[in-house]
């Protein structure tokens, strides 16, 4: 999963969802 978290891309859609 860690490779999935490594990316900062996804906390831009979270960032964007949130």
């Amino acid at each position: 999963l860690a490779d999935c978290w490594d990316t900062p891309s996804i906390w831009d859609i979270v960032s964007e969802a949130t």
